[in-house]
């Protein structure tokens, strides 16, 4: 995975003392049943979406992956995750069309 430069380092002694730690994305809040964007087209030439006052719910697979990427190399104790999906999903529903 392109994150293993990253996961080499934090398992390295030599860094024992930096911190490593990941932030989660926060959830998107485009016009589709769970706010990813997903690009149209129209032959060749791709229609943007635009965001909206997304009432879904939100996918999470992003930061689910992330998680399953740090278990998988014993990394959970050593690269703690800032949780703010959760927080900001109910603020989806905020956002002015367009």
């Amino acid at each position: 995975s392109s994150l293993n430069p990253i996961l080499d380092l934090a398992k390295d002694e030599k860094y024992s003392r930096w911190k490593f730690m990941f932030r989660e994305t926060e959830p998107q809040h485009f016009n589709d049943k769970d706010g990813l964007y997903r690009g149209k087209y129209h032959g060749k030439r791709q229609i943007l979406m635009k965001c909206s006052q997304f009432r879904g719910t939100p996918d999470n697979w992003r930061n689910d992956a992330v998680v399953q990427i740090l278990k998988s190399h014993n990394l959970t104790a050593k690269v703690p995750v800032i949780p703010i999906f959760s927080m900001l999903e109910n603020l989806t529903q905020n956002h002015f069309d367009g």
